[in-house]
């Protein structure tokens, strides 16, 4: 009964995580730049019977295999504001952040002007509302010209080789290292007065949560019936 437990209780950790991911893709559908968490399912190792001629193994539950997240494309909203850019295509933004000097990726262009405090002439660039600075193709910051605000900006896409392994650090931004190869991509285009929207599809989540819910339902029901058979067990024993 331990053993049926167990396999229920993997159940109700696995779902519980499921409906976690769901709901946060579910809250951030209109996040700009969110790429939404996609996840799948897998059964526990089995073992075989030592010493059984039956064919079947028996599983040791559910779990998680693999949970990352996807960079398909979202909608694009139309904006008034000259520092709002979106990605059509593959690729993301690269930005900055001076003070520890890592870069990020990210897919949220809703950029800002930021002032250079500490340059003697008025100085701006195109960053960040978290003071990081967006970067070229050329991978230097964005002079941002407020006398010419129509002037095309020369905002880098820069691509790796696999979206799937970027690591995720919150707030639609992404770490990347070397061998992601990180490389400027001359193939995305990007539009302005634009934001790409989160790619999160509300029904896609619902049906997700329903059945997580579902899920953690089952598995605690199974829980429940082992819990009390095992009492049982025990109490005739004693």
């Amino acid at each position: 009964m331990f053993k049926s437990m167990n396999i229920a209780g993997s159940g109700m950790r696995t779902y519980e995580k499921a409906l976690e991911i769901s709901s946060g893709n579910a809250a951030n559908l209109k996040t700009t730049g969110y790429a939404k968490k996609q996840f799948v399912l897998s059964d526990l190792k089995h073992k075989k019977q030592i010493g059984s001629n039956n064919s079947l193994d028996r599983g040791l539950g559910v779990k998680i295999a693999n949970c990352q997240n996807s960079f398909t494309q979202g909608e694009l909203q139309t904006t008034d504001v000259y520092t709002h850019y979106a990605i059509i295509g593959d690729g993301f933004f690269k930005i900055k952040d001076e003070q520890t000097g890592k870069e990020f990726f990210t897919r949220a262009g809703n950029f800002i002007v930021m002032k250079d405090m500490e340059a003697k002439e008025p100085t701006y660039y195109l960053g960040t509302e978290d003071g990081m600075f967006v970067i070229s193709s050329q991978n230097q910051k964005l002079r941002w010209d407020p006398e010419d605000k129509k002037a095309k900006l020369d905002v880098g896409i820069f691509k790796v080789n696999q979206n799937e392994k970027l690591h995720e650090v919150g707030n639609c931004m992404y770490e990347y290292t070397a061998e992601d190869n990180p490389q400027v991509n001359t193939e995305a285009t990007l539009e302005q007065f634009a934001l790409e929207d989160s790619n999160a599809d509300i029904s896609e989540e619902a049906l997700k949560i329903m059945m997580a819910k579902e899920g953690h339902s089952a598995s605690n029901r199974v829980f429940r019936v082992a819990s009390d058979a095992q009492d049982e067990i025990t109490a005739l024993l004693n």
